[in-house]
């Protein structure tokens, strides 16, 4: 039997409580799974993911929130695939696309979105991105397996990258000033 060394790393992200209401409520509107070709889109109505395929990359994390007058929904990201693993990465860095938990099957509760990238000798790259109803946020979820049969490295660094523009803390986490170019 191959011996396998598994390396996983999961990164949470949330908005703070105090702007949006939820943290993995039965409250809330269903979680659901949209398939547009090259994308596929995981909403919450508070969050919304979409997700490249081919690339485990993110091109939108935005949220719905209420300033007291209307509701605003804010792009966090400053463009498309701004949200990625970064450092290094097993696998052939090309992923295939499977629904692990659809949520028109679990009552609309949850959907978690398996993202797989595999070679005869580079690794396995497996990456996940669940929602829950009522959460304000999604969980990200990359786990790395090296085998016996996989070529030797190290790993000098490695983690999530994300990049959010300047006017996001301004414009949508306080409601005040003028709308970014990226308020949808």
């Amino acid at each position: 039997m191959t011996r396998m060394h598994a390396y996983a790393l999961a990164a949470l992200l949330l908005v703070p409580g105090i702007l949006w209401a939820g943290g993995g409520t039965e409250a809330g509107p269903d979680v659901s799974v949209s398939d547009s070709g090259d994308t596929v889109t995981v909403a919450s109505g508070i969050a919304s993911i979409v997700i490249v395929k081919r690339t485990g990359r993110l091109n939108s994390i935005a949220y719905s929130h209420s300033d007291g007058r209307a509701t605003k929904t804010c792009e966090t990201l400053s463009g498309n695939g701004q949200y990625y693993y970064g450092g290094f990465s097993l696998g052939s860095g090309v992923y295939a696309y499977s629904l692990a938990t659809d949520p028109a099957t679990h009552g609309g509760d949850v959907a978690d979105v398996r993202l797989l990238s595999e070679t005869a000798t580079n690794g396995v790259m497996e990456i996940h991105f669940s929602m829950l109803r009522g959460s304000p946020g999604f969980y990200s979820t990359a786990i790395m397996t090296h085998r016996r049969q996989d070529v030797r490295f190290e790993v000098g660094a490695w983690g999530v990258v994300t990049r959010v523009p300047p006017a996001f803390k301004r414009t949508c986490a306080r409601g005040a000033g003028a709308a970014s170019d990226r308020e949808v």
